[in-house]
């Protein structure tokens, strides 16, 4: 298993639209696709493919803070593995490989949301150190991590 991850471009994002999730996963995360158009009006929005060697095995999406005085923080606020890569480690070898990229910006906070149904996810995050700080709107649940700044590559 060798997982990265890279910019979504023109010869990649189909591959990432047509992944899929379990039918009952599949109100826990927007559309990839809808997740792709997002990013190119919001400029700020980072969108991921998630490969393991040559295939694109997943999506993920994170951005800084831009509405709030909060300047360390960033949102990784999209996060999936297609159904057929899920339970073989991508998914927390995708997310370390977030964490690591998101942390060298001027990072501090590292806020993740989740719906409440999804199980999986919340164990996945606390694993990580993630701890809850609030509920949105919606009633997702929102965790943070507080990170280190670390230096430029």
């Amino acid at each position: 298993m060798s997982v990265s991850l890279t910019e979504v471009t023109k010869e990649n994002w189909i591959q990432c639209i047509r992944l899929k999730l379990a039918p009952e996963q599949e109100s826990l995360v927007a559309p990839n696709v809808d997740s792709i158009a997002e990013s190119k009006f919001e400029l700020h929005y980072v969108p991921r493919a998630i490969y393991n060697n040559e295939n694109v095995v997943g999506f993920l999406m994170y951005c800084p803070e831009i509405e709030t005085e909060e300047k360390d923080l960033y949102w990784l606020f999209r996060f999936m593995v297609d159904v057929n890569y899920q339970k073989q480690g991508i998914g927390r070898a995708a997310l370390e490989l977030a964490l690591a990229e998101i942390s060298k910006n001027n990072c501090h906070k590292i806020n993740l949301i989740y719906s409440p149904k999804n199980s999986v996810a919340a164990r996945l995050y606390a694993s990580f150190g993630f701890k809850q700080v609030g509920i949105a709107e919606d009633g997702d649940i929102i965790v943070q991590k507080r990170v280190n700044k670390m230096s430029p590559a």
